[in-house]
Order: structure tokens, then sequence, then C-alpha cells
């Protein structure tokens, strides 16, 4: 290239470093430090110590937690189901089918 010499590049490459952040695994960790903050720290003590050091209330939770589940998705679901199938469900078109006893006395 004509006009641009070796050093002049190197020159720019060095710059060009000195401008960006240093990625050695020692400055990352002191930097990700800085940025978590206190309060997460806090919630894993609080919830080691409350929910994960008894096996019984460990257990407990599991078992609360798979129940709220299974109940939310279950009610999610039937709704959406229908929703999807609306008209087309017996509890929908059972009036067509199926004749009062007023009407057959």
């Amino acid at each position: 290239m004509p006009g641009v010499s070796l050093t002049s590049v190197y020159e720019h490459s060095q710059a060009f470093h000195e401008q960006v952040v240093d990625l050695n695994p020692r400055s990352l960790q002191a930097y990700t430090s800085k940025l978590l903050p206190n309060r997460l720290e806090n919630f894993q003590l609080t919830q080691n110590s409350t929910l994960f050091r008894r096996n019984v209330v460990f257990l407990t939770t599991v078992f609360v937690g798979a129940f709220a589940f299974e109940i939310g998705f279950d009610t999610t679901l039937t709704k959406w189901w229908d929703w999807n199938n609306k008209g087309r469900q017996w509890k929908d078109i059972r009036h067509k089918y199926i004749e009062s006893e007023e009407e057959e006395e």
C-alpha cells in the first residue's frame, strides 16, 4: 500500500488495543462482580437458608410448586382448547339435539 508504513500500522493497532477492554479472566471477574448487586447474593443466601437447608422443606416446596404449576397449566390449556373449538363441542351444540322436558309434556 503506498503511503502506509509498517510502523504507522503498528502504532494504530496499539492505540486501538488500548481502547478495547482487557479480556483476561481476572479482569472480567472483577468487572462482573461490580455489576452484580449485593441483592442477588442476599437473595441466594436467603433462599438457601430457608428452602434448601432441610430436606422436608425442600420437598414440600417442590411438591407445592409442581401442584400449582399443574393447576395453572391445566386451566390455561382448557381455556385455550374451549376457545379454539368453540361451536364444535358437545356443550355448545347440546341444545340442538336434546329436547327439554317442558316440550315433551
